[in-house]
């Protein structure tokens, strides 16, 4: 996931850019799960988290779709 976020996003440091997209995407949602206050997602809850924390990681760091792969 590095690899595609150095390639698509530019920051000097994509692995701190991997680190924000999976806070965003995680949040406290594991600790949760631990502590049996929350179900696991279903399929269509985990592509709105993942939509969601994309978006969200777009408009805190500028993508480039000519560098993303094909």
């Amino acid at each position: 996931m590095t690899d595609l976020f150095a390639r698509a996003i530019e920051s000097e440091d994509p692995a701190q850019v991997t680190e924000v997209y999976l806070g965003l995407l995680l949040g406290d949602l594991q600790i949760r799960r631990v502590i049996g206050r929350m179900p696991p997602p279903d399929a269509v809850e985990a592509r709105q988290r993942a939509d969601r924390a994309l978006e969200m990681l777009r408009r805190l760091f500028p993508v480039y779709p000519s560098k993303l792969p094909a």
